[in-house]
């Protein structure tokens, strides 16, 4: 077996680590280009070697060493070290790297690395590389008597594209539901005849409602069309509240309706360029998901949740 595109785990339980891997395939498989290939192994010193497809990127190798050093939700006590040669353009290229998790990093959205000539560099996820003075050196593993435990098969192929085209089917069926039952609330609400302090109330739940709809459906939000026609029904939906706004101005809870029917074109206004940033740092999408598949997930909800709440309240209080 080359030295190439492996990874070792010391002192880590198959289980464990397979779970790992499994949860970084969930994350970034979308992302391949082609077909990948992942192979495990247990060597003749009981650690597990991961042996990688020849076409993964250095970047991916990069991000599946920090993750299995630090796997969400799970606990384990074992240490990555990964073996590849670089092929990105910058000062490493051609060099043969280990690739490591320091333990005095202070911070994780990064890796280490030292050279077959023991010079050290920290690669954050922007893809800046700098010298440090990290004591390592480059060190050979063990893959004598390697036992193989396991393959996994990563296929990029039509039924992807199709699952794709399903996928986008349930997101227009969705937002045409959303759409639907908004404009009826609408309808409903100005139909019957409220109090023009209830009226404003129902409205701002409305805007509250389909708020919520967005934030949790993020993935809808990932297709162009469907924000932009998210955007057209936030707009309806602010433009209306303000026109009531001005209509009861003499409300005491006039700022209600102003602060709910602001939040779904708050939202989107932030998403877009908040989630564009994550793509270009961290190359992959962001997932709104309870809990958060990452710490990086978990600070994107929170920064999206607190500034969708916050920027309305402020200004219309």
């Amino acid at each position: 077996m080359e030295l190439e595109n492996l990874i070792i785990i010391r002192n880590g339980e198959q289980a464990l680590i397979r779970k790992a891997l499994d949860q970084w395939i969930a994350l970034y498989s979308k992302q391949f280009k082609c077909d990948m290939e992942f192979k495990i192994y247990r060597n003749s010193i009981d650690h597990v070697v991961i042996e990688i497809d020849r076409h993964i990127e250095n970047e991916f190798f990069y991000y599946l060493i920090n993750y299995l050093q630090y796997p969400e939700g799970l606990e384990h006590d074992y240490t990555v070290m990964g073996y590849l040669t670089a092929t990105e353009k910058n000062i490493l290229q051609g060099k043969k790297l280990l690739v490591y998790m320091s333990e005095q990093a202070t911070e994780y959205d990064n890796v280490y690395v030292v050279t077959s000539e023991d010079e050290t560099f920290l690669i954050d996820f922007g893809g800046r590389v700098r010298e440090t003075n990290e004591n390592m050196g480059y060190e050979l593993p063990n893959l004598e008597n390697l036992i193989l435990l396991a393959t996994i098969s990563i296929e990029r192929n039509i039924h992807i594209e199709k699952n794709e085209r399903n996928k986008v089917s349930g997101k227009l069926k969705r937002f045409i539901l959303l759409v639907f039952l908004t404009l009826f609330a609408l309808i409903v609400v100005n139909t019957i005849k409220f109090e023009a302090e209830e009226l404003l109330n129902y409205h701002a739940i409305i805007g509250l409602a389909v708020c919520i709809c967005l934030f949790t459906d993020y993935k809808l939000l990932q297709s162009n069309k469907l924000y932009l026609g998210a955007l057209i029904l936030s707009i309806i939906i602010f433009t209306y509240g303000h026109w009531l706004s001005e209509v009861h101005s003499n409300q005491s809870n006039v700022s209600i309706v102003l602060i709910g029917n602001s939040l779904p074109l708050c939202l989107l206004m932030i998403q877009k360029p908040l989630r564009f940033i994550f793509l270009k740092t961290f190359k992959r999408e962001p997932v709104v998901d309870k809990p958060a598949p990452t710490f990086l997930d978990a600070m994107y909800i929170i920064i999206l949740l607190l500034s969708t709440l916050f920027i309305p309240a402020l200004y219309f209080s």
